[in-house]
């Protein structure tokens, strides 16, 4: 694929991170209702998507291992997320903004990195609608957890640690171990974060705004292919 809809991927992808921070849902039934929206597309995207190109590009690694490492990205990202939320009551607020800062950086380099893979315009621009949605909502809820920590600058950077994974995947192809690793890795801490934030608990969810979101990335995805 030519560089420039790539280019363009990421620029928007990019800019994803400061939706979550700038868009003003506070209104109760608009935020349950883009939420389970955005977690009904990320969730397919995992398991439509993600998950079976895993078995693409990793045929080195042995699919229990594989999986292995999508689990250890999951719970990778629970602890850290659990950690967030108890340090609310606490005065570790500082260390688990670090921390799940840290934890962010191969998160948001792979989502750009990734970008490259695609052959069809189809296929990049459904990856792009996924991942932008969840980045939204993801970005959003860093907003609501670390407060006034997770300021426009924190999120400038991860959007330049995006950037660079893209930019990367221009001049040097990661071996297909490590991109294996990473991508596995991703998903892992991507399913977490969706099914933990985007699908919002009992009352604070929305079950047709989810299947609408799941339906139609799964359309989009099997157009593609």
């Amino acid at each position: 694929m030519e560089p420039l809809p790539i280019i363009l991927a990421a620029l928007i992808l990019a800019s994803t991170d400061f939706m979550g921070i700038l868009l003003p849902v506070k209104n109760y039934v608009s935020r349950k209702w883009w939420l389970s929206f955005s977690g009904g597309v990320a969730v397919v995207y995992v398991f439509i998507h993600l998950i079976p190109e895993l078995n693409k590009i990793t045929p080195s690694i042995r699919d229990p291992l594989t999986f292995s490492i999508v689990a250890v990205g999951t719970i990778t990202y629970f602890g850290v997320a659990k950690f967030v939320k108890n340090s609310k009551q606490t005065s570790n607020s500082r260390t688990a903004f670090f921390l799940q800062m840290i934890t962010l950086i191969p998160y948001f380099f792979t989502i750009g990195y990734f970008l490259e893979h695609f052959s069809t315009l189809i296929a990049l621009a459904s990856y792009t609608i996924a991942a932008g949605l969840h980045l939204v909502a993801f970005g959003y809820d860093l907003k609501e957890d670390h407060k006034e920590n997770y300021t426009h600058l924190v999120a400038f950077a991860l959007s330049a640690v995006l950037l660079v994974g893209t930019a990367t995947s221009f001049f040097y192809k990661l071996n297909e171990l490590t991109l294996g690793v990473l991508l596995a890795f991703v998903t892992g801490g991507i399913l977490l974060n969706s099914i933990k934030e985007e699908i919002p608990p009992e009352n604070k969810s929305a079950f047709l705004p989810f299947v609408g979101g799941a339906f139609s990335i799964g359309i989009l995805l099997l157009s593609g292919t």
